[in-house]
């Protein structure tokens, strides 16, 4: 299953598995990475095909449950979606 490249330009947060530090990057700089070291308890990471993949399933599933809201509040991220998610509220006529 190929790693998805919807998120390639998005900030995708990994946890150190040692100290819990959120390590955010780029989705295209954790496809190219291998090996690297946590910027806060200087752990030597490997981040592997198959982490790498849960990754991008969970961000994906995260970006599936924020909706894209033009009209609603402040996009403070900079993705184009709501902070909140939106309910949308179907009108019946009569």
């Amino acid at each position: 299953m190929p790693i998805p490249q919807e998120l390639n330009n998005q900030q995708l947060t990994f946890e150190c598995p040692q100290c819990r530090h959120p390590i955010v990057r780029k989705g295209t700089w954790f496809k190219t990475i291998a090996a690297f070291k946590c910027p806060s308890c200087k752990a030597s990471l490997r981040i592997g095909y198959p982490e790498k993949l849960r990754l991008f399933e969970r961000h994906m599933g995260l970006r599936g449950k924020a909706q894209v809201n033009p009209c609603g509040p402040q996009d403070i991220t900079g993705t184009g979606i709501s902070p909140e998610p939106v309910r949308q509220v179907r009108l019946s006529r009569r």
